[in-house]
């Protein structure tokens, strides 16, 4: 029998192999169905989704072109769901369990076609949809599904055959460059493809055709797109990428965002598996054996490329594993082709260590959930060692009854009922879902992702990543900012409270500058469910009594009343009367 009819799998094993890869996705489709949520930055990108429906254009604030989102693909996508009249939360939900789907049996077709014999559990494929991060962010609204699974499919398709057909290359371009369309970060990998393709083949010459059709859908998708942002925006790269500290590096904290991932996921650890197979030299030459040694090598250049180029050097994220999760399916199947190049002698061996391993990554969850809750589940902190969150739980744990998603959602619905249209303008701080369903005609974003002049402010120290720039008391003034919801007030005066009565509760807002035309529509819309001063009545009162007061003092309440309220109101009688006592030219 040939070497070739021994590769040949049993119809018996390919049956399997189907029903494994098909068992894997259902388990993962599950696994994300139930742990189904949404984070607050997606309501970014969804206001982004209804403005467009709106014809405002990818806009956040209307007339304003800022890029406050970075992940043009996924809201392309919410977008259409949308003009197909599916909410945009469903939508994200929907696409990203697929997406999450589409990266397991991914894993899987890979393993079935480079490993035709011997066990067929799809190790990688089972880690994935064990993983309980991946499952998190298969749904909570972002792209982080889409992005992991273009990832995994390039780099298999770029790994197809000896790596230089160029229809393989073209379709791994394509799948790289919609990656990169997704998420900029993406460019890393379509680099790192071409790299790869740029090495010399066996006979020392370069494969210029393959290359080309590499970089074909790149010249035809990725430079108009470019383009276009271009003569949009201002700008190639997007918003948060300035608001996230404008390109300086962070690898102390980056190291340790990846040391905390590794912490809360020791099985990662069998990725030393990948490397030392990638060590030792490979004595056969056959093709199969080739594209095996191809897709090991692609899986060790993408994660170790993307983990330290990328997630150290911007210093991670605020969120626990996000960004490292495009890479987390490409460890697990380095580690699997290692596994089956090192231990096919060992069978045994090798079939239990490809059914470990999911096991693994499943119970790994106890390790991970060690970092932020104690014995007793209680959480440890708000948010966690270097100030990165277990996001999800952040937003969906329940205090007094509700999630604090729950509650914006509540009362951005209820303040839905008079602010749009009303001209006011609301600073949000980590508020996103609020400034969604409340439909504010302008939000200033409170960390610089949707506002370029906060976004590109120098950044004085490094702190919490993307939450390291920040509007002072006079920008927002002088942007005319109204409200700021259920924060730590900014400034003591009792005048500045507003309360909205929403069922049995109310909510308290502080008013930053006083527009007394937004203030008398609110009073109409929302009539008995809102209490505030008047403020002209306020200053009535005042300056009934100006003249006993002492100059310093009222030198003081001038210049406080004037950032307040007159430089967004024309009052000349009023403020003449402080200018008069202030110069002298009024008893006492």
């Amino acid at each position: 029998m040939t070497s070739e009819a021994r590769s040949l799998p049993h119809p018996g094993r390919s049956r399997a192999s189907v029903i494994l890869a098909l068992a894997a996705a259902a388990i993962g489709i599950l696994r994300a169905l139930s742990l189904r949520w949404t984070c607050d930055d997606a309501f970014i990108t969804f206001r982004y989704v209804e403005n467009i429906a709106r014809g405002l254009g990818p806009v956040y604030n209307a007339g304003e072109r800022v890029e406050g989102y970075s992940h043009f693909l996924w809201l392309g996508l919410l977008s259409a769901a949308r003009s197909l009249g599916i909410n945009p939360i469903l939508a994200s939900e929907v696409l990203g369990v697929l997406f999450f789907a589409g990266t397991i049996l991914c894993l899987s077709r890979a393993i079935a076609r480079l490993f035709p014999t011997g066990p067929f559990v799809p190790m990688a494929a089972f880690a994935v949809a064990l993983h309980y991060d991946l499952a998190v962010w298969a749904t909570g609204g972002l792209e982080t599904a889409l992005f992991t699974f273009l990832v995994a499919a390039g780099l298999s398709a770029l790994s197809h055959a000896d790596g230089r057909s160029a229809r393989a290359n073209a379709a791994a371009g394509l799948l790289l460059t919609i990656a990169v369309i997704t998420r900029p970060d993406g460019a890393l990998f379509l680099l790192c493809g071409l790299l790869w393709l740029a090495l010399p083949s066996g006979d020392g010459r370069l494969n210029r055709r393959s290359i080309l059709a590499y970089l074909l859908p790149a010249a035809l998708i990725l430079l108009p797109y470019l383009i276009w942002k271009l003569a949009y925006y201002g700008d190639l790269l997007p918003n948060p990428y300035y608001a996230k500290s404008g390109g300086g590096a962070y690898w102390a904290q980056g190291f340790r965002y990846i040391a905390l991932y590794i912490r809360g996921y020791p099985s990662s650890a069998v990725f030393v598996v990948a490397l030392v197979a990638a060590a030792i030299p490979i004595a056969s030459r056959t093709l199969a054996r080739h594209s095996q040694v191809a897709l090991l090598r692609l899986c060790i250049l993408f994660t170790l490329v993307y983990s330290i180029l990328f997630v150290a050097r911007v210093g991670g994220d605020f969120m626990y594993a996000r960004l490292l999760l495009p890479i987390v399916p490409l460890l697990y199947l380095g580690a699997e082709i290692g596994a089956r190049l090192l231990f096919s002698a060992r069978p045994r061996l090798l079939a239990a260590l490809l059914i470990a391993v999911p096991l693994f990554s499943f119970v790994d969850r106890a390790a991970r959930d060690a970092i932020y809750f104690d014995a007793q589940d209680r959480p440890r902190a708000t948010y966690g060692p270097g100030r990165i969150a277990d996001e999800r739980w952040y937003w969906t744990h329940r205090d007094g009854g509700r999630s604090l998603l729950e509650s914006y959602e509540r009362i951005g619905s209820a303040l839905a009922g008079g602010f749009p249209g009303s001209g006011a303008r609301v600073l949000l701080q980590g508020q996103a879902s609020l400034g969604y369903y409340a439909g504010f005609d302008y939000c200033l974003e409170g960390a610089g992702l949707t506002d370029r002049a906060i976004a590109r402010k120098p950044l004085q120290q490094r702190g919490r990543p993307g939450h390291e720039k920040s509007p002072s008391r006079e920008e927002l003034i002088a942007r005319g900012i109204h409200f700021l919801f259920m924060k730590r007030p900014m400034e003591p005066d009792a005048y500045r409270s507003v309360y909205f009565r929403i069922g049995e509760e109310r909510i308290r807002a502080e008013l930053l500058t006083y527009d007394r035309e937004v203030m008398r529509r609110l009073a109409e819309r929302f009539e008995d469910s809102i209490a505030f001063f008047d403020f002209e009545s306020y200053l009535d009162d005042y300056l009934a009594s100006i003249d006993e007061r002492p100059s310093a003092e009222v030198r003081v309440d001038y210049e406080r009343f004037r950032d307040f309220y007159f430089r967004h109101n024309d009052d000349p009688e009023r403020e003449a009367a402080f200018v008069r006592r202030l110069a002298g030219n009024a008893p006492g």
